[in-house]
């Protein structure tokens, strides 16, 4: 620090001092009761204002509940399974993917043998 740094800072801590050894403009009991008395006293309803709020906290959580709540709770999908209804001996099924079954019926007997079908 330069000399004129230290100067000033002793002046001002000299003044500070100074300052803060004199007493009081007001009497502390004096000046609290002035600051107590611009508070403005608290109106009567004020219970009934803190219920009605409460109560519309508490629709607001219900609601939002029952709205996005739920999503967790929905139930899970099932496989699919590639069931197809009961076929004779001679029907086979291909499935291709999970919505096109081919069925390939084959002849009971040995007479179309080796024929078109």
């Amino acid at each position: 620090m330069t000399r004129d740094q230290d100067s000033n800072d002793e002046r001002f801590d000299r003044a500070l001092r100074e300052w803060a050894a004199r007493p009081p403009a007001t009497p502390a009991p004096a000046a609290a009761a002035r600051i107590a008395a611009r508070i403005p006293e608290r109106a009567a309803g004020g219970g009934v204002w803190r219920f009605a709020a409460a109560a519309a906290l508490v629709v607001i959580v219900l609601v939002g509940l029952s709205l996005f709540g739920s999503r967790g709770a929905r139930p899970r999908q099932t496989a699919h399974v590639n069931a197809s209804p009961p076929l004779g001996d001679d029907v086979v099924v291909q499935w291709l993917d999970p919505d096109t079954p081919v069925y390939f019926v084959l002849p009971s007997d040995d007479r179309l043998k080796g024929g078109i079908s």
